[in-house]
């Protein structure tokens, strides 16, 4: 009997041996892959802080390939913008979905980003508010402020104010420039919060420390109407004049005019002779505008592209 168990036992180890070598083998060798992944992506990285996209790509795509999902959702946005490749949008799609399905929150975003817009898929806000969502709950602040424009806008959910505010307040702790500004113009017209123009203002100072040309509009705005601070027409000339160069584009002739008459030499100026670098407005879509007596700003809510 006890030589029949032996025999049992050794059998039962031959076969199972070379089935623990082979997955210890493929275990080694996912982990090797995960490795130069993460080199690639490290080497990319470090070209795209520096905007070498060009160079960046083949680093991108051989990580991309090896499943790095950090890879796959920056060669999406390469492919969104058209940085250091032709602009793609059924490339952005493939490679900001292979993020996604990893739960990566810039995947999960880009995707969302291409339901909400309608670019390389058929437009639905519904999906594109279910990926801002998942991306939103892992903490990303150009998800949350986008989320919130879906709530304030009622756009793949039923509107809701309350939740706007929350995730612009959360995206706005986050120094989401956009977001601060979007939250800003709540406090500025009391919409679904009690007015408050101090409030407004230093939302907007936050946004336009970053140069965000409509927050920087909205302070010259707030000392031109002394809302939030004295009144001083001079002073709003000068804010008005940054945010042209910062790129601010009147909405409509009246508002032209109103800059017309306050800035002598009507136009950018600084910003060209200086280079300065300034936040390009990623605009967007409008819940309407709701002005109030005398003032130019408008309750017009900015998604954020993919940077």
């Amino acid at each position: 009997m006890k030589k029949i168990v032996l025999c049992c036992m050794l059998s039962f180890t031959l076969t199972v041996c070379p089935v623990m070598a082979e997955e210890t083998r493929e275990a080694a060798s996912a982990t090797e892959q995960t490795d130069a992944g993460e080199n690639l992506m490290s080497g990319a990285q470090a070209l795209l802080d520096e905007e070498k996209y060009e160079e960046a790509i083949p680093l991108l795509q051989k990580a991309a390939d090896m499943g790095d999902e950090e890879a796959q959702a920056e060669l999406g946005g390469c492919y969104d913008k058209g940085n250091g490749v032709e602009q793609d949008d059924e490339k952005a799609l493939k490679y900001f979905r292979l993020a996604a399905e990893q739960g990566n929150p810039k995947g999960l975003y880009g995707l969302g980003l291409l339901y909400d817009m309608g670019r390389g898929v058929e437009q639905d806000f519904e999906e594109a508010v279910k990926y801002y969502k998942l991306a939103a709950d892992q903490g990303l602040a150009d998800a949350r402020c986008n989320l919130g424009v879906c709530y304030n806008d009622g756009r793949g959910v039923d509107q809701d104010y309350g939740m706007a505010r929350k995730y612009y307040e959360l995206a706005a702790d986050q120094g989401d420039e956009i977001a601060q500004y979007n939250l800003g113009t709540y406090y500025f017209f009391g919409f679904g919060v009690d007015q408050d123009y101090s409030e407004a203002l230093r939302l907007f100072r936050l946004a336009a420390e970053q140069g965000y040309a409509n927050g920087i509009f909205a302070v010259g705005e707030c000392y031109y109407l002394g809302t939030g601070v004295d009144k001083d027409p001079e002073t709003a000339a000068e804010w008005y004049q940054k945010a042209l160069d910062a790129g601010f584009e009147p909405r409509d002739e009246e508002e032209a005019e109103h800059l017309k008459e306050l800035i002598p030499v009507w136009g950018p100026t600084a910003a060209e002779e200086s280079g300065t670098e300034t936040v390009e407005d990623s605009s967007s879509r409008s819940i309407g505008m709701y002005a109030t007596s005398g003032s130019s700003i408008s309750l017009v809510q900015h998604i954020k592209e993919h940077n």
